[in-house]
């Protein structure tokens, strides 16, 4: 994972001791930018989880804008 994705913006869950990110990949030269969605620990930002973002209707890796 790179950086945040761009226009993107964290979510806090219900109990506040997780923070959700979008994340880019390093995408290849020619190829469409994926990411990932990481959970944080609020406190110390350490990750404590991860999924690779999906397109529900293809089931392909998303394409995460890095505009």
């Amino acid at each position: 994972m790179v950086k945040v994705a761009t226009n993107s913006a964290p979510a806090l869950s219900a109990d506040l001791r997780i923070v959700y990110v979008a994340v880019n990949a390093n995408a290849a030269a020619g190829t469409r930018p994926s990411g990932a969605l990481l959970a944080l620990d609020s406190a110390t930002l350490a990750t404590r989880g991860q999924a690779p973002l999906r397109d529900p209707s293809t089931g392909e890796l998303a394409w995460i804008s890095d505009d």
